[in-house]
């Protein structure tokens, strides 16, 4: 039986439903490519690998610090997290360990599978992280300008070639956090996720984060890397807040509340 690890992790997602399942092509400019990856093609359930510290990389990965703004460091300052080096375990202030939704992009640095499939114009991922779900439309429509904010924002997605899905993101709150460590973002994020099938059984992921109100540039994460699971199904996950609470039990409290002593024995 499959149990996933409680930490935290990056990757997958899909394109419009075109070209049959069974067409298969060998990309000619990926070294990478030992088995043929289908055209237009990115479903079945997918599974973070792991990176190089030997764990699902808890932080959004990136060679160099964020190039935060003045707002986005003061925000970054205040953000207590759980994990990483800046962890603070008895004052958290770390949203989503009060059953919050995680949003994106920090959903995918969870060691949980996702799952892609299809509709006509959409395309869907599912993920076992609280049972939540999340559409990518294809059909040529625009954000609209006077959109929603929502916590995994309003995404549209197209082709750049066979092997290589482009999402755009827009129109967010800015009650997440991009990761466990606690990096900001504002409702003017814009992410860029470009997912790439290099073979059959790999999926790569890169996220560009642009947010003019939390970072003095746009930058980009590492690239992320998912492998199909044919045999796979996604579990029933939800967010409990008891369970959260006896789980997080003498490791994390929420910002502010006091450290009790242990009784000694």
């Amino acid at each position: 039986m499959r149990t996933p690890a409680l930490v935290f992790a990056f990757s997958g997602v899909l394109g419009l439903l075109s070209v049959a399942l069974g067409q298969t092509r060998t990309n000619p400019d990926d070294a990478h490519a030992r088995q043929a990856a289908p055209v237009h093609d990115l479903s079945g359930v997918w599974y973070p690998g792991l990176v190089g510290n030997g764990n699902f990389g808890q932080s959004f990965p990136s060679k160099e610090a964020p190039p935060f703004t003045a707002w986005g460091e003061k925000q970054f300052r205040a953000n207590k997290p759980s994990s990483g080096p800046r962890e603070a375990a008895t004052t958290t202030n770390d949203k989503y360990l009060q059953c919050d939704p995680p949003g994106i992009p920090r959903i995918f640095f969870l060691p949980r599978p996702m799952e892609i499939a299809y509709l006509p114009g959409r395309t869907l991922m599912f993920f076992e992280t609280n049972n939540t779900w999340r559409e990518i439309w294809t059909d040529g429509r625009k954000v609209p300008k006077d959109a929603d904010p929502w916590w995994y924002g309003h995404s549209l997605g197209k082709w750049e070639d066979d092997y290589t899905f482009v999402v755009d993101t827009r129109g967010f709150n800015d009650r997440t956090w991009l990761d466990s460590f606690g990096h900001p973002h504002s409702d003017q994020l814009h992410l860029t996720e470009r997912y790439r099938r290099v073979d059959h059984d790999t999926l790569v992921l890169t996220i560009t984060v642009d947010d003019p109100k939390a970072y003095t540039k746009p930058w980009m994460g590492e690239p992320r890397t998912y492998k199909l699971r044919p045999t796979w199904e996604l579990e029933e996950s939800y967010c409990s807040v008891d369970d959260e609470r006896r789980y997080f039990k003498d490791v994390t409290l929420p910002a502010g509340e006091p450290v009790k002593p242990k009784p000694k024995k």
